[in-house]
């Protein structure tokens, strides 16, 4: 995977997360696995399609979605991912980061769209991608969020 297809995502994040919390991202060292296997229980993935395709999906700690779901929602209390307000706090903030990066790779001649996000709160999750991931962590003053990228050139 080239790194062309990374650096979006990372910057966007960093991008979104002093908009939209005024948090600094401090990022981790990449690693390689062979599909997504999100280490946290809270996954929101996207699928990609056009001059790139795979897959992205952001993994979080419950406790880390309520927080960024709450400073999202102005201060709001979450205390369950059943909240739709906070569900769809945390699916926007994939797709500010995701749509950002995917804006990003647009200027650089790369056009590829995104699906809508799936939200998925569970244990031992994989998702079965495309191609191996690049895997970087995030860390927020909210929590750490783990950044897969699985994504290859059509």
């Amino acid at each position: 995977m080239k790194a062309e297809f990374i650096n979006p995502f990372l910057s966007s994040a960093a991008l979104v997360f002093k908009q939209v919390a005024g948090l600094e991202v401090k990022r981790g060292s990449l690693g390689l696995k062979s599909r997504i296997e999100p280490s946290y229980e809270v996954v929101i993935a996207f699928g990609v399609v056009g001059d790139v395709k795979g897959d992205v999906a952001y993994s979080m700690r419950k406790e880390t979605a309520l927080k960024i779901a709450s400073t999202m929602a102005m201060g709001m209390p979450f205390e369950s991912l059943d909240n739709e307000i906070a569900r769809s706090a945390i699916g926007e903030l994939g797709n500010m980061i995701t749509g950002g990066a995917m804006t990003e790779l647009a200027a650089k001649g790369i056009q590829a769209d995104i699906s809508p996000p799936t939200i998925v709160v569970g244990e031992g999750l994989k998702v079965y991608s495309v191609v191996p991931a690049i895997v970087i962590p995030l860390s927020t003053d909210l929590g750490e969020i783990e950044l897969s990228v699985a994504l290859q050139e059509t």
